[in-house]
């Protein structure tokens, strides 16, 4: 499938004149970098053919599914919606966190929710990632601890294998490899769900101990679900994580900042800069 680009000058205009916004040392963070550079790399493209991809599987009734798939995703939708959620402190306008935990588990379940001005489909181009330099910029941007991952499709154009690394302070890195699902659930609904696997081509490590350089954490369940709301011009971006980091982090550790790190007002910033942008342009015209 090919993927066709186009310049948006909106968001061009927000950054300095180096003709490569993107990150060239995959070790910088994306604070060390700066979110409006990176925001010039990211979206200053558009993949249309993707886009269009997954609104064809959908109206035809996303026939590449598999009935696991959609476990999952009716599962990822039943914990957004019904779980007993408690919300986190200092919340800010559009923007709210909440926790809790399961009675089977002893590790803290996160979902994080922001209103977002942008369109379903805006946010969908930017979070979709089809290529290993996607996934390194956009992960790198949303999140301050990622460190490197790769990306590969399995089967079709719906299904990845994903890997990831993180740092985790005074702490050995985790990394994960997880198996993703990507659908539009109907014209106005995109869920990206993942899990972790077992895969060959990324092997565990032999060894853990608290001095090992990586650890293998497990995802239990993890996702996005990007709803656009009335009027075409906003969207609810919710982001939701279960994870078991492994190793010899302490639990109440782990929690806490589990509870802090889990943040989509990343998401909710750089369209925020995109509207800037746009606006400034029809001033100058």
């Amino acid at each position: 499938m090919s993927i066709k680009t186009s310049t948006d000058p909106c968001l061009l205009e927000l950054f300095d004149d180096n003709p490569d916004h993107g990150i060239q040392d995959s070790s910088e963070s994306a604070s060390e970098v700066g979110i409006d550079r990176l925001v010039g790399g990211l979206l200053g493209f558009s993949k249309p053919d993707r886009f269009q991809f997954l609104l064809s599987q959908m109206q035809q009734g996303n026939p590449l599914l598999t009935a696991e798939d959609l476990a999952k995703i009716d599962g990822f939708k039943r914990t957004l919606s019904d779980s007993p959620w408690v919300p986190v402190k200092d919340a800010t306008p559009g923007h709210q966190a909440y926790t809790y935990f399961r009675d089977d588990s002893p590790f803290i379940l996160t979902k994080d929710v922001c209103i977002v001005e942008a369109s379903m489909r805006e946010v969908s181009e930017l979070i979709d990632c089809i290529s290993t330099d996607e996934v390194n910029r956009v992960y790198k941007m949303l999140d301050p601890n990622f460190l490197h991952g790769e990306i590969s499709f399995r089967r079709d154009s719906v299904h990845c294998l994903e890997y990831a690394r993180y740092r985790i302070p005074l702490c050995s890195p985790r990394e994960f490899v997880v198996h993703s699902v990507t659908a539009l659930l109907d014209e106005l609904t995109h869920v990206y769900v993942c899990w972790s696997v077992k895969d060959p081509a990324y092997p565990e490590p032999s060894w853990a101990t608290p001095l090992s350089s990586v650890i293998r954490g497990e995802l239990l369940e993890s996702g996005i679900l990007v709803e656009e709301l009335p009027g075409g011009n906003t969207c609810r971006y919710t982001y939701f994580m279960h994870c078991d980091p492994k190793g010899w982090i302490p639990k109440s550790i782990y929690n806490r900042a589990a509870a802090d790190g889990v943040d989509t007002a990343k998401v909710r910033e750089i369209f925020a800069k995109k509207r800037k942008a746009e606006g400034r342009r029809r001033r100058d015209a």
